[in-house]
């Protein structure tokens, strides 16, 4: 008969006092007693359900921690992302929208600067860090 530990779920070897996996003392269980279902597999799946919805892949891991431990953990590691990543997407939105906010300024001023400096038919460009005033045959250093 097979035996299974307790705490994680692993095959143990004949006559084995310690799980080599987990490392903890083990009462010996026979397949039909055993807690933890054969039906773990741990899928990917439950790491995409965690992901969408973070709340359900918790719960999820507080259910199925002792019978479950493969598909508990792959729940929880789903939702810790499905947490994780929109955080680090926020601030990645929110950089890039204060580059262009503190940017825009500076922009408006560089055309103001030109049409004053050499008139209306002359715009704004930059040029390999470089800014000029430019109409359509001349461009001049600023």
């Amino acid at each position: 008969m097979n035996k299974y530990c307790i705490n994680c779920g692993k095959k143990l070897k004949e006559g084995a006092d310690v799980c080599l996996c987990c490392g903890k003392q083990v009462r010996y269980t026979t397949n039909t007693q055993s807690t933890v279902s054969e039906n773990d597999t741990g899928s990917f799946g439950w790491a995409v359900l965690g992901f969408f919805f973070p709340i359900v892949g918790i719960v999820l891991f507080a259910i199925w921690n002792k019978t479950k431990p493969n598909d508990a953990k792959k729940s929880l590691i789903g939702a810790i992302v499905g947490f994780v990543v929109p955080i680090i997407m926020f601030f990645i939105f929110v950089m890039f929208a204060l580059l262009v906010v503190v940017r825009l300024p500076d922009e408006i001023n560089n055309y103001d600067r030109c049409h004053e400096q050499y008139g209306e038919r002359f715009h704004y460009r930059e040029r390999r860090g470089r800014s000029y005033c430019c109409s359509e045959d001349v461009c001049f250093p600023k």
